[in-house]
């Protein structure tokens, strides 16, 4: 028999099971007919102390349902809204496999939402089941979590119509009862409900039993018991021994406590030494199957097997967990008397001693939980602290950060700042939070514990620890820290030192290779990298996303929007067949960057809507930078009140998570789309207000807040003001020139030629504006220049009447809205003009082509650029200017040139 069930890491698939009904049970009918009556209200509540059968009877009661039902036995590890309501999730799986994808995403969600975000996800989705159910929690007692019993209010007050729920519990659901009593929505089995009458007695004594009792003992073992369910289980028990049953029925007395110490003890008496051991000793266990037994009890499987058969043969309160009838737990307060029992025989070392085994057992067949739980009931802090460390990495490259930050949690605080290993896993956490501050000083001391103690780590395991911090610190360089030289060298040393099993900080730390590969000019090796992992068949989970978010960063920063969008339709469709809700949401943005640059406003606002949507489950710098452009995309297409609707919601969700950082680059994108909006003076206040040195713009962010301050300073149009402006965006363009960041060189360029043209500059400006156009044409970027408002036409059909980029400006042109174009009237088509003059002066008039070529001749375009300009070839271009050579009869460009204007075929300078 395999021990282990087939399950998660983290989930134990037997809680999910209804625990068996044995034949020697009394059929409660009345009871049974009241909560199939019950069925019509929101919820059944069963309360009672230990023993009163709420289990057994609701075990009776759903043998017989035509109901689907969904079980979950609740236990003391499962008091944590992330673990309860995984498993919660999990059982209604187990009737609607898609059942709560949406709720369990978010508790995985890189900020943790409001818990009334999570609790209202998770109540619309079990609405849309389509069918009806029971869903029955076992031992709801054990909770006593805030948020759950909040989420546990809320779903019951606002509870699907088809869904019926069921709590079973020692002490009362800590939520007004009141309410449901009055409005007739709750059925109650207390205490007095479930107590054994003199006929149950009657029945149950005479099924379990050989013996004749007479009606007087009977009556006495009622009475005694007071219908205690399970005090009268143990006195048929116990009563096999006694020679004289009422004599033994008589001496029971005193509390209920009392009396069930009483009957333990009887019962444990008749039992060999070797079942009364593997009794006291299993009771630590809250489930166990025979191959545990054997590790806590010292025992062989076998002998443990054989002792688990005796108990279920005696019926000595063993319940059977699953169909295989592998796995076990005690009845709980016979477990609860065993334990007591065990804590007043054993030493503290001795019973330290049985937790470590259990500890060692589970861990070594991956129930790493319980495992870590008994090695801290053991004392064995650095047991747990090991098993937490042997498996991190497992959650790691799944990114399952809330199990982590559990385990976490479960350690004392004075250990942490101790252990680099959980120091390390302690950034981790922080990274996922975007809280890099504290990040960094989790590794300073992380290293600083490593150099002190690194003799006593195994050399692979240090250099392991090394590889996860040089990562960190990889994202922190690239991302914030503005030093992608410092980026490349800590990512190289972790992909050196890192195993291969490490998948995710390996594919973290390949990302930040590659990048710093692009900005030191290595574009192709950068692409050829991240693309090869992302579309390897064998790179799988969270390791293949970050290759595609790092792919797609690419191809922004490199201005190909062709080839990110191509890109990112790939990615989202990985993302949504394995459930990614990161990668759904990098993936939207990616799309949704590309519509929006290209001008088709609503397929952005869908795919940024799209983000949105996610809120939480997103990351917050997908989010983020999704938000920005569908707040322009908004404003964009007349719709004001819904873009600052945009930006406020996105500054209360930085509020709500406390990332300053956000909220100073959110000032600057709203200042962004003051601009837009004609609020001109909200803008300058922030420009006036903000410090330079604070705006820490990374390339991976939407909006880059250097840039807007210099657009409002270009827009304040003072002498001042556009000196500034141009100074700094001079500085932003010979980092973007250094880094090769395309998409920042064509959208500082642009600031440059307003900069210019405010200041008089005509030709600087026009230069300027030049090379932003050429660096754009080939992604086609075009709201990077009619964002910028209605100065952008004039200046773009003095390019036109350059011969640059004609096809290509007229497009961008196209894209201003009607007000802006009618400020400065489009002239005729230079090109058009050139042709017709040519064929009213010209024997051989000049063709189309001839005529666009004349033109870039006379902006003293080489034969390379006009090559680009007009996507022709070196040769075409030479054949043409030959043949304008001829039909001009000159022997030059100075001399065509010179002779075009002399003769009226080009306009005079």
């Amino acid at each position: 028999m395999d021990s282990k069930p087939k399950e998660s890491l983290t989930l134990i698939n037997t809680k999910f099971i209804i625990p068996r009904v044995s034949s020697e049970l009394v059929l409660r009918s009345h009871l049974i007919e009241r909560l199939n009556d019950g069925l019509n209200r929101k919820l059944t509540l069963v309360c009672a102390p230990a023993g009163y059968g709420k289990t057994t009877l609701l075990s009776q009661w759903l043998a017989d349902s035509s109901h689907p039902v969904a079980w979950l036995s609740l236990d003391e590890n499962d008091n944590n809204l992330v673990i309860f309501l995984s498993y919660f999730v999990a059982t209604i799986q187990t009737i609607f496999p898609e059942a709560g994808q949406s709720a369990l995403g978010l508790l995985n969600a890189p900020q943790k939402p409001p818990l009334e975000h999570i609790t209202g996800t998770l109540i619309n989705e079990l609405a849309e089941l389509g069918g009806p159910f029971l869903l029955v929690l076992d031992d709801y007692h054990t909770i006593s979590d805030a948020e759950v019993h909040q989420l546990m209010d809320a779903l019951i007050t606002y509870m699907p119509s088809e869904m019926h729920l069921v709590l079973a519990s020692r002490k009362d659901f800590p939520i007004p009862l009141v309410r449901l009593r009055i409005g007739r929505e709750m059925t109650e089995f207390r205490v007095k409900d479930l107590r054994f009458t003199f006929a149950e007695t009657k029945e149950y004594l005479e099924q379990t039993t050989e013996m004749e009792l007479s009606r007087e003992t009977v009556a006495t073992l009622e009475e005694r018991t007071e219908g205690w369910i399970a005090a009268l289980r143990l006195a048929t028990i116990a009563m096999r021994g006694q020679a004289d049953h009422e004599r033994f029925v008589r001496s029971f007395k005193g509390s209920h406590r009392d009396l069930m110490n009483y009957l333990v003890s009887e019962v444990l008496s008749q039992q060999s030494e070797n079942v009364q051991a593997f009794l006291l000793k299993t009771s630590i266990l809250s489930r166990f199957c025979a191959q545990l037994g054997g590790a806590v009890t010292d025992d062989s499987a076998n002998q443990s097997h054989e002792i688990i058969e005796q108990l279920v043969q005696a019926n000595l309160f063993i319940v059977p967990l699953d169909d295989e009838r592998g796995w076990y737990r005690y009845h709980h307060l016979f477990r609860e008397m065993l334990n007591h029992r065990l804590h007043a025989q054993m030493s503290q070392e001795a019973n330290a001693a049985l937790h470590n085994s259990a500890s060692d057992w589970l861990g070594q067949h991956g129930f790493i939980d319980e495992a870590i739980h008994h090695a801290l009931a053991a004392d064995n802090v650095s047991g747990a602290t090991e098993l937490i460390d042997q498996h991190r990495h497992d959650l790691l490259n799944q990114s399952n950060w809330r199990i982590l930050e559990r385990w976490l949690n479960l350690l004392p605080d004075q250990i942490l700042g101790k252990e680099p290993t959980l120091l390390v896993l302690q950034a981790w956490l922080l990274l996922h939070l975007l809280k890099l501050g504290e990040m960094n000083l989790a590794l300073q001391e992380a290293e600083k514990r490593l150099d002190d103690d690194e003799a006593r780590f195994p050399k692979a395991i240090a250099l392991a620890l090394r590889g996860e911090i040089d990562t960190m610190r990889s994202y922190f360089w690239n991302v914030v820290g503005n030093n992608p030289k410092q980026g490349f060298d800590c990512a190289q040393r972790a992909l050196k030192n890192l195993p291969q099993t490490h998948s995710f900080a390996r594919g973290m730390a390949l990302d930040f290779e590659c990048f710093a590969y692009y900005f030191s000019g290595q574009k192709d090796r950068a692409i050829r990298l991240l693309s090869d992992a992302a579309y390897n068949p064998t790179h799988l989970g969270p390791s293949k996303l970050q290759t595609f978010i790092g792919l797609c960063h690419l191809y922004l920063i490199s201005g190909n929007l062709p080839e990110l969008l191509h890109t990112a339709d790939d990615f989202l469709q990985m993302a949504l067949e394995n459930h990614q809700t990161i990668g759904i949401a990098y993936a939207h943005y990616f799309l949704g960057f590309t519509r929006y640059e290209w001008n088709e406003l609503d397929k952005a606002t869908h795919h940024f809507s799209k983000v949105a949507e996610l809120s939480y489950g997103a990351s917050a710098i997908a989010f983020k930078n999704s938000l920005y452009p569908l707040a322009l995309a908004y404003q964009n297409q007349g719709e004001s009140v819904k873009a600052q609707e945009t930006m406020d919601a996105l500054q209360a969700y930085f509020r709500e998570i406390k990332n300053s950082t956000f909220l100073l680059e959110m000032r600057s994108a709203q200042s962004r789309l003051s601009l837009l909006q004609g609020d001109l003076a909200t803008a300058v206040q922030w420009a006036h207000g903000v410090n330079l040195d604070d705006l820490r713009d990374s390339p991976f962010n939407f909006e880059v807040q250097g840039i807007t301050w210099s657009s409002v300073r270009i827009a304040e149009g003072t002498t001042t003001s556009l000196q500034e402006a141009t100074q700094h965006l001079s500085k932003i363009l010979a980092k973007a020139e250094d880094s090769h960041n395309t998409r920042w060189m064509i959208s500082t360029m642009v600031h440059l030629a307003l900069a210019y043209e405010a200041q008089g500059r005509e030709k600087d400006a026009l230069d300027a504006l030049e090379r932003s156009i050429k660096l754009a044409q080939p992604g086609s970027f075009i709201r990077t220049f009619v964002d910028l408002g209605a100065q952008m036409p004039w200046m773009l059909r003095q390019l036109v009447n350059r011969g640059v980029a004609i096809d290509y400006v007229k497009r961008i042109l196209a894209a201003f809205p009607e007000s802006d174009l009618t400020k400065f009237p489009m002239e005729d088509d230079p090109v058009d003009i050139v042709r017709e003059a040519s064929k009213t002066i010209l024997v051989e008039p000049l063709t189309r082509r001839e005529s666009e070529i004349l033109l870039q001749l006379s902006g003293r375009q080489t034969n390379n650029e006009i090559a680009d300009n007009l996507t022709i070839s070196i040769l075409t271009v030479k054949k043409h200017t030959g043949n304008i050579y001829q039909k001009l009869g000159v022997n030059g460009r100075g001399e065509a040139v010179d002779k075009a204007r002399a003769i009226g075929i080009l306009p005079t300078k």
